[in-house]
């Protein structure tokens, strides 16, 4: 009998915050709330290879070369991608700084990881 992959989720919020300067009569307070209206959607599931799955709206695909070049002309180069690959990156020293151990194992994953999000960019 087959196997249905395993899938793992994790939602996280925007959050907006006001920053003061410590000479600013505020002593460098900082204010900052949630907004539950927005999200962002990580998801992991097994599968049979590694693979970082970008989101459609990320706009990977252009009718021709000039209209890639305006689209990353305005500051188009900050993805969802370049944050997974950052996660990634960063896995195995943050399993670290917590204290767990991982086996040899670990590098032999396959997963995929994608996003979604409606947070307004």
């Amino acid at each position: 009998m087959p196997t249905t992959p395993r899938s793992f989720v994790g939602t996280a919020f925007p959050r907006l915050g006001l920053l003061g300067n410590p000479g600013d009569g505020y002593g460098g307070r900082a204010l900052a709330t949630l907004f539950y209206d927005f999200r962002a959607v990580v998801r992991v599931s097994e599968a049979a290879d590694f693979r970082l799955v970008p989101n459609p709206k990320d706009g990977f695909q252009f009718d021709n070369l000039g209209e890639a070049v305006d689209s990353f002309s305005g500051g188009g180069c900050e993805d969802g991608l370049r944050l997974l690959r950052t996660a990634v990156r960063r896995f195995p020293a943050v399993v670290a700084e917590s204290g767990c151990r991982l086996d040899a194992s670990w590098e032999a994953a396959s997963v995929h990881v994608g996003y979604e999000t409606d947070i307004p960019r």
